[in-house]
This record gives C-alpha cells, sequence and structure tokens, in this order.
C-alpha cells in the first residue's frame, strides 16, 4: 500500500513521521531532523494515541532473540515503520469519516465496536490458543486461528501494560532455552492471561449492562483529556437538550431587578435597551398567550370580565430579565412594571398580545398609565406579513415553532400541555428574548422599524384603554328601542300580507315566499330591466343568484321599488330586523351593567368632591346604564386600519334622513366620508327606498336611533373629531396633482368643485355631483368598472366614461396609479406612507383578472394604508397633547374608521376641543390642508357642530 494510503482516505494531507523506540528515561531522540518528543505531542494535538501503536511494535520487537535480532533489523525497521504509519493513517481516517455524523450514531458505532471486540476476545483467550513468538520467528507454521493479528486481541489500550509485561515474560522464557521449564512457565503465564481475560470480559459485560451511561463517560473523559480534531456540530434531535421546565426562581419583592434595570440603563458601557420580557396567567388558568389563540387575536381579555377590574384577575407574572426567569405575584408584578414604565422609560417591555398585559395596567392604576416603551411580539410578526393568516401570528406556540431554527427552540418542547402553570408561561416568555432579537432585526432589513416604533406600539396602549374605558349604553332606551322596531316590524308584515292575499300563509322571513310574492303572485320580474341601465344587460347578477333561482337581494328589491309597495316594504322590514338583531340582541350580550358599588375602586366619572356622575342619585331609579368594551384590533386589517369586534361598534348605522333630503331636493351633501363602501351609495339607496315619503323618514329615525342609545354620563359630553375626505387629500399629497391640491385647498363643496371640473360647468346639479363623488372613491377604493357602475346606478359604459373624464382632468393622478402598479410589478409589494409594506402577490399572474384585481388592490393599499397612518398619527397626536395632561378626565373612548370619540367634562369643552382640533388636524405635514369636523353632544345620535357659541361657553350641548 503506498505510505499516502488509499485516495479516498486522503482527507488530510499530513507528511507521516517516524518515531524511534527509546527507553522512557532518554531525552527526546532525533529522527531525520524531527524530534520524536515533539512529533509525539502533534499527533497527540491530533487525537491520536501514539502510545499503543508503539507498544506493540515494540512487544514484536523484543520477542525476538538477540541474533535473530541482528540479522532482521533491517526488515525488522521497515516493517516497525509501516505498521506504525498504517495506524496512525487509519485513525486519522476514522476520525475524518466522523464528520457530519450526531452523536447518536458515534454512540452507536463505538458500542458496536466494543460488542465485536468481546466476541473476538472470547475466540482468542483460551490457553490453548496461545502460540509464542518463537515458532511464529523461527519460520514455524500455525493454524490461521492460532496465529496472532496484532491489533485484533480483544484487549482494550488499557491493558497495554498487561500485555507488554506478558510479551517480557515470553522473551526471558526463551532466552533460558530449557525445554521442560519453560513448558510449565509457558502454561503458567497463559492461565495467568486467560485469568486476565476473563475479568476483562466481565468487567465489559457489567458495562454493557449500562452501556449507554458507559459509552457517555468515556465519551465525556477523552473529550477532557484529548484535543480532538474536529469539533461535530450539536445536533438539536439528539443531543441532551433543555428540558420543558426553564428554571424559575419565585421572588416576593421586585425592588431587586428594578435597581439592577436602573443601573443597567445607567450604563454608559451597554450597547443595547435594557428588555423585560413578560408574560402572565389569570385566576382562571388563561394566559396572554392562550387568550391570543383562542379568540384569534380578536379579544384583549377574557370574555365576560369587566375590564376595569382586570388587575384583580391575574394570578402571576413572569418576567425574564437578562438570563433569569422570575415569577412575581400579581400585585408585585403589576407595581414593579408601572415604576418601570413611569420611572425607567428607557427599559423596554415586550411581551406578546400588548393590549392583554396593558389592559390590567390601566385598570391597576385607573387610566392614568401612559408608555410608549411596550413592543409587541404578534404586532411585530404582522408587520412583516400583513397579509398572512391571523392563526400564524395570534398562537404564540406556532409561532415559536416556525422559527425554532432560527431562535435555538429545542425540538419536540411544547407548552401547550400545561398551559397556564408557572412552568408553561416561564417556558414561552425565556424563547421570547431570541424570537423579538429576530424579529427587530428581520423589521430593520425590511426598513419597517421607524413605522414600529414611532407609530405602531404606541396605538397598542390606546386600544387597551379604549377597551378599559367603554362606550355607555342606557338600557331604558334600548328597551324602548327594541319595542318599537317590534311594533314597526308587525306593522310591515300586516302590509305585506294585504298585498298578497291570495298567500295565506306567507312568511315575510322565508326567501322562498318572498320570491314566490314577487315573480309569480305579482309579476314584478320584466321590470329589473330598468331605464336607469339604458337597455344593457349587465346587472344579471341582480337577477338570478349563485343557485340559479331569482334573486330576493337589496339590490334587486331597489330597483323593483320604483315600480311596486311590495318590494320598499320587504327591504324596510329587513333593515328593522337587522337593526334589532345586530345591535340590539347582539349588543346587549356583550353589555356589562352598571351597579352601584360595583367593583374594587371608584369609577373614573367620580369628580374630586365625590359626586357621583353616572348616573346621578336622583336619577338612579330612573335609568339602568351599561358599558359596552369594544376590542379595537391593530391586525383586523391588511390596510393598517383599526378594527372594533365583540362588539363592531364601526359598523353602527349612521342617519341618511338628511342626505335623501338633500339628494331631492339637489343641494350640498353635508355627510362626510368615513371610508365604507356601503355609505358611498347611501344617498342613492336612500332616495329609491322612499316609495312612501311618509314612512320614509320614520324609517331613517329608527336606524339612527340605536346611535342615541349610546351617550355620555351626567356632566360629560362626547366630542367627535372627523377628518374630511382623508383619502382623497393623501390622493393629492401622493400623486402632486396641482388641479386636485388647489381644489382641497379652497374651502367649499369639495366634490361639487370636482363635479365643476369634470363636467364643465359652472353649475351642476344633485346627480353630476354623485357621479362625480362615486368615481372618485370609486378610484380609491379599487372599485372594478361593473362594481362601480352597481355604486353609480349606471351602466358599465357610462360608468367608465366618468371615469375617463375624471382622469383626463387629474392625469398627475392616473400616472401616479401607473407609477404605483409598475413599482408594485418589480418589488412584488406597495408601501405606505409611514413606510409600511404589504406584499402583493399576483401583481405578476398571468390570468387577466387575477391581475386586475391585484392592481387596484396595489393603488388602494397605497392610499387606504396611507390614511390609516395619518388616523394613528393624529391619535398619537391627542394623546400627547390632551389626554395625558388631562388624565383622567378627559378620556379616549372609540375609533370609527376617521373618526375619534372623546369624553370630557362640560367645563373643560372650551380649553380641550380647540386642543383636540390642532393637535388631530397637524398629526403630519402633507401637501394640503388636513380639515377636521368637530361635533359635540351627550349622545352620540344627536352630535351637534361645534361653533363659535360652544368656543365662548354660551351654548352648552344639551
Amino acid at each position: 500500500m503506498s505510505l499516502h494510503g488509499h485516495p479516498y482516505q486522503r482527507y488530510v494531507s499530513v507528511k507521516l513521521t517516524h518515531f524511534q523506540q527509546g527507553d522512557e528515561n532518554d531525552g527526546p531522540t532525533k529522527s531525520g531532523g524531527v524530534e520524536s518528543g515533539s512529533n509525539r505531542e502533534k499527533w497527540r494535538a491530533f487525537g491520536v494515541d501514539i502510545g499503543v501503536n508503539l507498544a506493540s511494535a515494540t512487544s514484536q520487537s523484543s520477542c525476538t532473540s538477540s541474533s535473530t535480532q541482528s540479522q532482521m533489523v533491517n526488515d525488522a525497521s521497515i516493517t516497525k515503520t509501516a505498521s506504525v504509519q498504517e495506524s496512525l493513517r487509519q485513525q486519522l481516517a476514522v476520525l475524518t469519516s466522523r464528520v457530519g455524523q450526531t452523536r447518536e450514531q458515534i454512540f452507536n458505532a463505538v458500542r458496536l465496536k466494543e460488542k465485536t471486540s468481546s466476541k473476538s476476545t472470547s475466540n482468542t483467550c483460551t490457553p490453548s490458543s496461545v502460540t509464542t513468538d518463537t515458532e511464529i520467528i523461527g519460520g514455524g507454521s500455525a493454524p490461521p486461528s492460532q496465529k496472532r493479528v496484532p491489533g485484533k486481541d480483544g484487549l482494550s489500550r488499557d491493558s497495554a501494560k498487561n500485555k507488554r509485561s506478558t510479551t517480557s515474560d515470553n522473551n526471558i522464557v526463551l532466552n533460558k532455552g530449557a525445554g521442560s521449564t519453560a513448558t510449565h512457565q509457558q502454561q503458567e503465564a497463559g492461565q495467568q492471561i486467560s485469568e486476565k481475560k476473563t475479568k476483562t470480559r466481565a468487567r465489559k459485560s457489567s458495562t454493557l449492562s449500562n452501556a449507554e451511561a458507559t459509552v457517555t463517560s468515556r465519551h465525556s473523559s477523552k473529550c477532557a483529556t484529548q484535543r480532538t480534531l474536529f469539533k461535530l456540530p450539536v445536533d438539536p434531535a439528539t443531543s441532551p437538550q433543555r428540558g420543558l421546565q426553564v428554571a424559575f426562581k419565585e421572588e416576593l419583592d421586585g425592588s431587586a431587578l428594578f435597581n439592577d434595570a436602573r443601573d443597567t440603563l445607567n450604563d454608559p458601557n451597554r450597547f443595547q435597551v435594557p428588555t423585560i420580557f413578560v408574560g402572565f396567567a389569570t385566576r382562571e388558568g388563561q394566559t396572554n398567550f392562550t387568550i391570543s389563540s383562542s379568540s384569534r387575536g380578536k379579544v384583549h381579555f377574557m370574555r365576560g370580565v369587566n375590564p376595569e377590574l382586570s388587575h384583580l384577575e391575574v394570578s402571576f407574572l413572569v418576567v425574564r430579565w437578562k438570563d433569569d426567569v422570575i415569577v412575581y405575584s400579581a400585585a408585585v408584578g403589576l407595581e414593579l412594571l408601572v415604576r418601570v414604565a413611569e420611572e425607567l422609560p428607557g427599559v423596554e417591555i415586550v411581551t406578546f398580545n400588548a393590549p392583554c398585559l396593558l389592559l390590567p395596567l390601566l385598570s391597576y392604576k385607573q387610566g392614568k398609565f401612559f408608555t410608549s416603551c411596550v413592543s409587541d411580539v404578534r404586532l411585530m410578526t404582522w408587520m412583516l406579513e400583513p397579509s398572512a393568516d391571523t392563526a400564524e401570528f395570534a398562537d404564540y406556540d406556532k409561532l415559536l415553532q416556525s422559527y425554532q431554527q432560527q431562535i435555538g427552540l429545542p425540538a419536540g418542547l411544547n407548552a401547550a400541555e400545561c398551559k397556564g402553570s408557572k412552568e408553561a408561561v416561564s417556558h414561552r416568555v425565556f424563547y421570547m428574548e431570541p424570537l423579538y432579537r429576530m424579529l427587530y432585526g428581520r423589521l430593520g432589513s425590511h426598513g419597517l422599524l421607524p413605522a414600529f416604533l414611532k407609530q405602531e406600539k404606541r396605538i397598542s396602549i390606546m386600544c387597551a384603554a379604549m377597551k378599559l374605558n367603554g362606550f355607555y349604553v342606557n338600557l331604558v332606551e334600548v328597551d324602548g328601542f327594541k319595542a318599537r322596531c317590534a311594533e314597526k316590524m308587525e306593522k310591515l308584515r300586516s302590509e305585506a300580507r294585504s298585498m298578497i292575499p291570495s298567500m295565506t300563509n306567507f312568511n315575510i322571513q322565508s326567501a322562498d315566499d318572498c320570491r314566490v310574492a314577487l315573480y309569480e303572485v305579482l309579476k314584478l320580474g320584466p321590470n329589473l330591466v330598468s331605464k336607469g341601465t339604458e337597455g344593457s344587460t349587465e346587472n344579471n347578477s341582480l337577477i338570478l343568484t349563485r343557485g340559479g333561482k331569482l334573486s330576493t337581494s337589496e339590490e334587486t328589491l331597489r330597483i323593483l321599488a320604483r315600480h311596486h309597495e311590495f318590494p320598499r316594504i320587504l327591504i324596510a322590514y329587513r333593515k328593522l330586523a337587522k337593526l334589532l338583531q345586530t345591535y340590539v340582541v347582539g349588543f346587549m350580550e356583550m353589555a356589562i351593567p352598571i351597579e352601584e358599588g360595583d367593583g374594587e375602586f371608584t369609577d373614573f366619572s367620580i369628580s374630586e368632591q365625590g359626586k357621583e356622575a353616572i348616573p346621578n342619585a336622583s336619577d338612579r331609579h330612573k335609568a339602568k346604564w351599561a358599558k359596552l368594551h369594544p376590542n379595537l384590533v391593530q391586525e383586523g386589517t391588511e390596510t393598517g386600519r383599526l378594527t372594533s369586534v365583540e362588539p363592531n361598534m364601526q359598523a353602527l348605522p349612521r342617519s341618511t334622513q338628511l342626505v335623501a333630503t338633500h339628494e331631492k331636493n339637489n343641494t350640498n351633501d353635508a355627510d362626510s366620508e368615513n371610508g365604507n363602501n356601503e355609505n358611498i351609495n347611501g344617498d342613492v339607496n336612500a332616495a329609491d327606498a322612499g316609495g312612501n315619503e311618509s314612512d320614509g323618514p320614520v324609517q331613517e329615525k329608527e336606524v339612527s336611533f340605536i346611535r342615541r342609545c349610546l351617550g355620555a354620563p351626567d356632566g360629560y359630553s362626547l366630542v367627535s373629531l372627523d377628518y374630511e375626505q382623508v383619502e382623497l387629500r393623501v390622493l393629492a399629497h401622493l400623486s402632486g396633482d396641482s388641479a386636485l391640491i388647489n381644489v382641497l385647498t379652497k374651502s367649499g363643496d369639495i366634490h361639487r368643485s370636482i363635479a365643476e371640473i369634470i363636467f364643465r360647468k359652472t353649475s351642476v346639479t344633485g346627480e353630476e355631483r354623485s357621479l362625480a363623488k362615486k368615481v372618485v372613491f370609486g378610484i380609491l377604493y379599487g372599485a372594478g368598472p361593473r362594481g362601480l357602475a352597481q355604486q353609480m346606478g349606471v351602466s358599465v359604459e357610462q360608468a367608465l366614461r366618468v371615469s375617463s373624464l375624471f382622469k383626463s382632468c387629474f392625469p398627475t393622478v392616473d400616472a401616479y396609479q401607473r407609477r404605483i402598479i409598475d413599482q408594485c410589478r418589480s418589488d412584488g409589494s406597495v408601501r405606505t406612507l409611514s413606510g409600511r409594506v404589504r406584499s402583493i402577490p399576483d401583481i405578476n399572474d398571468r390570468v387577466l383578472t387575477k391581475r386586475s384585481h391585484a392592481e387596484r388592490q396595489a393603488f388602494n393599499t397605497v392610499v387606504q394604508g396611507s390614511a390609516a397612518d395619518v388616523m394613528k398619527l393624529g391619535m398619537i397626536a391627542v394623546e400627547r397633547e390632551v389626554l395625558q395632561p388631562h388624565a383622567p378626565d378627559v378620556r379616549l373612548l372609540l375609533q370609527v374608521h376617521d373618526e375619534i370619540i372623546l369624553s370630557v367634562p362640560n367645563h373643560m369643552l372650551h380649553s380641550i376641543v380647540p386642543a383636540a382640533m390642532h393637535a388631530f388636524a397637524h398629526p403630519i405635514s402633507l401637501l394640503v390642508p388636513l380639515l377636521v369636523t368637530t361635533k359635540v353632544g351627550r349622545l352620540l345620535g344627536d352630535l351637534e357642530e361645534w361653533t363659535v357659541d360652544h368656543a365662548l361657553g354660551l351654548r352648552v350641548p344639551s
């Protein structure tokens, strides 16, 4: 064999050196210009034990007689050198072959080698099989089973000294030359060897009974005494891992952590922000992690619990500070977090589902708590992929598993089995630190850190505050509204039955009965092709349902209402039924009644003088009050707008009575857009439904009455701050269209001014104004040609004609829209005004319909997402300028689309309203001014516009 070994074993190119045999007391000798002692240390540094190889070579050379040694010195030298080099080469090959193997595979290989070695020893250790070296050296032949193979005698490395001494005894016997005596001594030596090997086998068999522990201990001792050539990578699946129970300690006082955090914050040599990671559990076993996963991120706290007393439901808090995991009681933990947030604003508090943690803190401080140093891991995940499924970021355990490799989470660890326990919460909080670091880095690499730090993370506490404050509901008014709705619905039911006497068992709530009445009894089917469609057939979707049946939808009924009274009755009945089911039954199931003495703390509406405000003591027997605590969610939409769930306070119906009247009289439209597509065609819908003018206003009055059940307590007023055409103003700023900027800079009716430019008239009709208005918002909301035609109530050709007129009059807007789409095709995503990103996967799809929808989606995301950014920045400005200085008297109650609602004491209106208007109108510098409409009032349905008389104190809201 070549000195370089087998070609597939050439892992390390090393020039092998010779070792000379010498006495241990002798100093290092030179061989070939290289010191043998130095070479020996070099091989040992590579993890190769040379002593065994030299021992075997020495024992063989010592077995020869003096005369024979002198004759075979050259052959022995060559044989010794070749055997040593071959053994070294084999050890190197074994070491290099271990690269990439797991520890389990290495342990199995060592165990298999020991078993094989023990079997080989049992076959060769009998006294009859012992053959002297004289027979081999003297040329005598022996059977292959009796020949000793170097390195295969089954002896371990630990028995090398015994082997060497045995070989020396055999050499003495050979030198004496006495036949019988030598034979007897050989037998005795063989028996001694047999006894030693028997003891060795017994020791190995006892070791194999506990093989795994033995292999581990040997491997550990070997690693401790020898340096290895390669450090094997850690395999998470097989290597010893940290157990499920993360080590934690319980402390009764948080002063030690607070002092350490203060010292760390003031340390001039620190290289990162001091960070505290927090989780908690409630008395019912829920945690901030499980509350999010069970509700898919829609609920801030446990259902059925009064948010004003949420701090009383906390059982314990778990905090990770540096490498320590500490468990505190509820009182100690809440007080610690409040002190850190108020006194150490540079310390970051990180949690999952931040509103769930902030709500008990706000309840603990009775609403007097403000901070901008709380980060939400769930919010960070949503910002990276706002179009992802809610389950991907609402479930913390799934989130950990999805980033298992990046954060170093051991495989198979899951805290779901012991939810609510201290061990489970400690486990989740411990691994929150690497998850937060990883997500923070990803936000930075995607350019999302400014939007997260300056905008999104500061909205979490405002969402929790709106949950805490709630909205007051007058239950007596709700009961009266319920009775009036039932009376009105019975009246409509009787009128409908009188129109179809042939259907004695007519059920107005059955779609099949209504279909038979419309198309078989009353024969209203031919009236679906109305003159408003100009003979086109694009409205066939209003005729047939997906199942192939004739439609009874609201759009179809509005067309038929022009020709018969029966469809109008169906529309009115369904509207009242929806109001009754959604806003009376649905809302009242979630309302929390307010009772005297309810709760540990005094209600926030009690003034410093101790006079009760909700309700007044003299009126307690007249009114029953309750509170609705909606959940405002940041991660509810892809554009970034806040959503309201349980209950959905953003879906409260607006009064359209004035809209219908103004459209009929061709006067200005007094309503303000709120970003809801249903309100775009609300004016036409109200006019179309008015078959009976006497019943129309009564019907619209019932629609808006539910808003009059929501109000402020005695001595307080509601203040509404609403942006005017915020999406259109954002579009003008982003596109830089000079014509649109001029229109929005001037005062007056914006939509009438746009209609005059589009139709090139100095005076336009109400219908032309309505068409221009709906074209504008159809473009902003990404409506397609068919949807735009349905909103406008015209044909597709006419809708496209008006849309083309708008683009020709405002060419920069059209160019900006094309630029957004081209950039989205290149990047695959779009950015809003604050820098938030949304991916549009279908922007380059081969299917035309998908690609067209993605193009409208990209433009809509930029406009509506930027408008959402403006709204959030306005909320932050109001909090900074108004809410913090005047807490807890002034409170934020609700955010609805482009509107926020505050609760303000009556004696503070003259100072609070101007400050709030200024802060809300100047959150960011745009090319066009942001106009704010301000209204005040006691009830949400009876708000009146803020005037000079209010500012001078001459008029107080009733």
